[in-house]
């Protein structure tokens, strides 16, 4: 088992320092993940500060019940905000899970000189982007609404406990690092296609190491999704951007299990050579 890793690791490091893009690519992936769970965790601590100050809100609203209920949103009393704030704080931890998952998938992508994993984990993080640019909308919307909740309550100190604008700032600056990263991430993942091709369908024959990196990346977004849909009336937004995902997954898994058939037929003797170099 230890020579094993041992081997494992040798190849991967290998990979990993075989062209200046390889070392480029890995490099912005760790630097991604890193600096935006830094940035996630930060963001959460806040929401969770929110989502206590909600709580405490709620006990003094029912405390002192007003006689004719004013809502500012449908019908939304503190506790649907609570309801709201804790699916939010859900969407956090969800993040920074993926980016981790995001950077092992960076690493299998290396160790297989895998050409269809490269693109889709561009195209993820295209959709990592908009994840995070919806995550700043939904928190500048519903701290509005809870704000202007706030004042209708409890007009005579309504400064003082209405809650702060400054998890927004954060959520700015993770979507510029974002921006940064995914740019980057496409332009070294279009360096490494140039120099990949598609090699490693000539490598490794029937593709198993690309149709199990798949169906691991497409299982764990549905059940991230069958997590989202157990609170579907405060997750739209965030279920939208998890269906995309999958649709993005599911046929990229179908190229990649075509394309590597296709080289098969082409050259039914590659598998047998990779069984030799072995």
């Amino acid at each position: 088992m230890s020579a094993t890793l041992v081997k494992i690791s040798k190849k991967l490091w290998s990979r990993i320092n075989e062209t200046r893009w390889t070392v480029l690519y890995i490099s912005f992936a760790v630097c991604q993940m890193i600096v935006s769970i830094i940035i996630e965790a930060v963001i959460l601590r806040m929401n969770e500060d929110g989502a206590r100050a909600l709580g405490d809100l709620n006990n003094r609203y029912k405390s002192t019940p007003p006689d004719t209920p004013q809502f500012i949103y449908m019908n939304y009393s503190y506790s649907n905000y609570l309801a709201q704030y804790l699916s939010i704080i859900d969407g956090n931890i969800w993040f920074m899970v993926f980016e981790a998952f995001l950077t092992a998938l960076c690493l299998s992508a290396l160790y297989f000189q895998n050409t269809i994993e490269i693109i889709s984990i561009g195209l993820i993080n295209i959709c990592l982007l908009l994840f995070g640019s919806i995550q700043t909308y939904q928190s500048y919307k519903w701290l509005r609404r809870i704000d202007a909740q706030i004042s209708l309550d409890f007009p005579n100190d309504s400064t003082s406990i209405s809650l702060p604008m400054t998890v927004l700032y954060a959520e700015f600056v993770q979507l510029a690092f974002l921006v940064f990263f995914v740019s980057a991430s496409i332009f070294f993942g279009y360096k490494l296609y140039g120099e990949f091709g598609w090699n490693i369908y000539k490598k490794i024959g029937a593709g198993i190491n690309t149709q199990v990196d798949f169906f691991l990346l497409l299982g764990f977004q549905i059940l991230n999704l069958v997590f989202l849909y157990g609170d579907a009336a405060h997750n739209i937004h965030t279920i939208i951007i998890q269906s995309v995902f999958v649709a993005i997954v599911i046929p990229t898994l179908g190229l990649g299990l075509w394309g590597v058939r296709s080289e098969n037929k082409k050259n039914p003797d590659n598998s047998k050579v990779d069984r030799k170099q072995k």
